[in-house]
């Protein structure tokens, strides 16, 4: 059986990180888009000597064109960038947090590859906003049990027959076949 599912009607806020980020939802143009730029990476740099190192990549590539696509805003003060004491940060709005100083990032292009070029944070916006669809779209590609009662999950197989019981010492069989006793002819 296909389920449909209503797709979702808008952005949506995620709080990661002690941030609040707005992402618009995945919808199938998107994934494909997000496939296709994975696909034509993938390509012009060549298959990996390890499979499973070259599908980790693409997997990668299919989640950051997801995030750089979905990602569409963050609350204010969401995202920083630690500066140095010396550095000339202009205009900047900056804040300190237990001694360390940080500018505020604004949303922006810039802003958003900066923020998902650092591993920790690709996975954590991975875990909270492609992972979820991929569970989702995968709980919905599984099989369903058959309705006519053949799949095994529908019917599990049961013993048609008792398992045979242990002969008990000094039993005696059961006749079959010829009921006469048989009697020793003498010769």
């Amino acid at each position: 059986m296909i389920i449909a599912q209503k797709p979702a009607t808008g952005p949506f806020l995620l709080t990661i990180m002690g941030g609040a980020f707005t992402f618009a939802p995945i919808t199938r143009p998107m994934l494909m888009r997000a496939r296709r730029w994975a696909s034509s990476g993938a390509t012009s740099a060549g298959a990996a000597s390890d499979d499973s190192a070259f599908l980790d990549d693409v997997g990668n590539a299919v989640s950051l064109a997801l995030l750089t696509e979905g990602l569409i805003g963050w609350e204010h003060g969401a995202a920083a960038l630690p500066v140095g004491d010396d550095e000339d940060v202009g205009d900047a709005e900056i804040v300190e947090v237990d001694g360390l100083r940080y500018r505020i990032l604004p949303f922006s292009p810039e802003n958003k590859a900066l923020l998902l070029s650092d591993a920790v944070i690709f996975d954590a916006f991975d875990t909270a906003y492609v992972l979820p669809f991929v569970m989702r779209e995968r709980a919905k590609n599984v099989p369903a049990g058959s309705s006519d009662g053949i799949s095994s999950r529908v019917t599990p197989a049961k013993d048609t027959a008792a398992p045979r019981a242990a002969a008990k010492s000094g039993a005696k069989r059961a006749r079959t076949g010829n009921t006469r006793s048989r009697t020793k002819k003498s010769s």
